[in-house]
């Protein structure tokens, strides 16, 4: 296998959700480098924008939002924000969005 299969032969898990008030989403497994991102946010409201910045997709599959968009997505209320984090950090295998619960221990 070469670089360029390695790199585009794998696809990330995806689902569809209901949320009261936003109605249906779509949402993707995030990346390896959007989960070291996320982690450097932790205890910051931040956090919730990041995920839905990367975990948020169209029809088409693509991002729904850029970096540009993290300020609109903070003014919408906690209850959606989190509801998709979840749904996003479930598909990430990271259970219940709790990003700490993967953090390695301090050697």
């Amino acid at each position: 296998m070469n670089k360029l299969d390695f790199l585009n032969n794998v696809s990330r898990k995806t689902s569809t959700i209901t949320v009261e008030g936003l109605g249906e989403v779509n949402c993707r497994e995030l990346s390896a480098g959007a989960i070291s991102s996320i982690k450097e946010l932790q205890g910051d409201m931040n956090i919730l924008a990041k995920i839905i910045i990367a975990g948020v997709m169209n029809d088409e599959g693509k991002p729904s939002f850029t970096d540009k968009d993290k300020g609109s997505i903070l003014e919408l209320p906690l209850a959606p924000l989190t509801a998709v984090s979840e749904e996003i950090m479930s598909l990430t295998g990271l259970v219940g969005g709790d990003v700490e619960a993967e953090e390695v221990p301090n050697a």
